[in-house]
């Protein structure tokens, strides 16, 4: 469907994914560990390790696209958008 997108990552493979914003939610499917590569109100780069499994993303005070790094090779992501 249109709200579900997913992605398949090498090792060290960076990609822009999802637009988030305020009041955005996806939830987030990973069959491996991942990074999620995002920067501070300043605009100091922060990253964010994300474990394999379910998680919840909300799109906060970022717009824009979510910008993702894959850990190990065949990293797959899968994005659905809830809200």
């Amino acid at each position: 469907t249109a709200g579900i997108q997913e992605f398949i990552l090498n090792a060290g493979q960076e990609t822009d994914t999802v637009e988030t914003g305020p009041g955005t939610r996806h939830l987030v499917f990973s069959n491996q560990d991942w990074v999620l590569v995002s920067a501070l109100a300043d605009g100091t780069p922060k990253e964010f390790q994300m474990v394999a499994g379910q998680r919840s993303l909300n799109g906060g005070n970022i717009a824009g696209p979510a910008r993702v790094r894959g850990m190990e090779n065949g990293t797959t992501l899968r994005f659905e958008r809830v809200r």
